[in-house]
């Protein structure tokens, strides 16, 4: 019987064939490529959980029950809780003045709201949807501090501590701007003088008065 060699086979095959230890190294790479690839797809896993570990720790989920101004995450719609139920509100200023506070709006998801319990629409018609920042105590022109018993009427930018009562019986000229009417203040009153009519400047003893600005 004819003997068959490993050379014979690979004379036949028109080439080398591939050792055995060939074959065991290209084995160990795809196992070592498959091992990488796993290795990375739990590294970037474990990295995307704690990212929204990290996320929900420094941004938490609002939920209703502590909320009082939601908004919509998809439509941009507001709700104001009142009670136990949530009401669409128009605009901000009117939430904010159904919330009873300057709260502002906290994003959820539709699904929650779609959970939630729904009122009817409120809010005011055409109120401000924006609202800024008050203004300071030095940009106010005209103040009026009512009280029991008294009113006390500041006008223009008075200086620190030069805020005081108008007394009795005095009154005071002013105008809010150059051109403007002016104004005869007293006793809590305000009333609009024509300073071109010499009668009632004569009356009143306006001669050579400049109104305050």
């Amino acid at each position: 019987a004819a003997v068959v060699t490993f050379g014979d086979v690979a004379d036949r095959a028109g080439g080398t064939l591939p050792s055995q230890s060939a074959l065991l190294g290209e084995a160990a790479g795809r196992a070592r490529a498959r091992f990488t690839a796993l290795a990375v797809g739990a590294a970037l896993t474990a990295m995307a959980v704690a990212g929204c570990a990290l996320l929900g720790w420094l941004r938490p989920q609002v939920t209703l029950d502590r909320a009082r101004l939601v908004l919509d995450r998809n439509s941009g719609a507001l709700f104001v809780r009142v009670d136990d139920t949530w009401h669409p509100v128009l605009n901000l200023a009117s939430a904010r003045l159904i919330a009873g506070a300057p709260v502002d709006p906290q994003p959820v998801r539709p699904s929650d709201l779609a959970r939630a319990k729904l009122g009817a629409p409120l809010g005011i018609p055409g109120a401000p949807q924006y609202l800024g920042a008050p203004l300071a105590a030095a940009d106010l022109v005209w103040s009026v501090c009512d009280g029991d018993g008294a009113t006390t009427v500041v006008v223009g930018r008075p200086a620190e501590h030069s805020v005081r009562r108008l007394p009795a019986g005095q009154a005071i000229l002013a105008a809010p701007a150059p051109g403007s009417p002016a104004y005869l203040l007293y006793d809590g009153r305000r009333a609009v003088v024509n300073l071109d009519d010499a009668a009632v400047v004569r009356a009143l003893r306006l001669e050579g008065r400049v109104p305050r600005r």
